[in-house]
């Protein structure tokens, strides 16, 4: 996976913030890597007709987060 040098920098400042650790360039390569890596494996858009369907279901009970 290629990042930018802005882009791996971003990340850097990021992981620093939140962690309080400062990553080397080949850190960051891999965690962003990593990160990158887990959302392709996790993510699945959504359907507009299942959109449509929550959204309907959300206008009847919008305490509800789940069909």
């Amino acid at each position: 996976m290629k990042f930018t040098k802005e882009q791996l920098d971003s990340f850097i400042t990021l992981y620093k913030k939140l962690y309080g650790d400062q990553l080397t360039e080949a850190e960051a390569l891999e965690e962003a890597t990593a990160v990158v890596s887990f959302v392709k494996m996790i993510y699945k858009p959504i359907s507009k007709k299942d959109f449509e369907l929550y959204s309907q279901h959300l206008v009847k009970d919008p305490r509800c987060d789940s069909i």
